[in-house]
């Protein structure tokens, strides 16, 4: 878990802060992603911050979210401590999840992101400019065809171009 980077840990810590909710409120959840909001509970917007700046701690006093807020939104947060994840929402903490619970959470969700999203910021970066790279290429073996190996003079241009902007 703490080889993940930010998008991954903030997907984990949602995932685990819907599974509380299902349990512990009962109450009915829509994912919205929209408006600094992550879901909609009883038609209320929530926003899930997650934290793991105290991972190596045990687990401390209670404080409900102090960041950054926006109006007529409501913050719920995850925090990993060392043995445990406090689960809350504004100034209500819903519950303290164990190791094991922590643990078989981890697995489920993994089970459902395996390869939803990139390991690192440059492998997201890489996977952000595939597609164009693609046409590119696509490009090029059509010219190619059209043209023949004149193509390969249009090729080297363009590089020299390129690396000199």
């Amino acid at each position: 878990m703490r080889k993940l980077n930010k998008p991954r840990l903030g997907s984990f810590g949602e995932f685990v802060f819907v599974s509380t909710v299902r349990k512990t409120m009962g109450a009915s959840i829509e994912r919205l992603h929209d408006n600094r909001s992550d879901f909609l509970i009883n038609r209320c917007p929530v926003d899930v911050k997650t934290t793991m700046r105290n991972i190596d701690k045990d687990v401390c006093s209670f404080n409900p979210y102090s960041g950054q807020r926006i109006s007529g939104i409501k913050y719920a947060q995850v925090e990993f401590f060392k043995a445990l994840a406090r689960i809350s929402l504004e100034e209500r903490q819903l519950c303290l999840l164990n190791q094991q619970e922590i643990n078989e959470l981890w697995l489920k969700w993994l089970s459902r992101n395996e390869n939803k999203f990139p390991v690192n910021e440059n492998e997201s970066k890489k996977r952000a400019l595939e597609p164009i790279e693609n046409e590119i290429k696509s490009f090029f073996l059509t010219m190619q065809s059209m043209y023949g190996s004149s193509i390969a003079h249009v090729k080297k241009v363009l590089e020299r171009k390129v690396l000199t902007i």
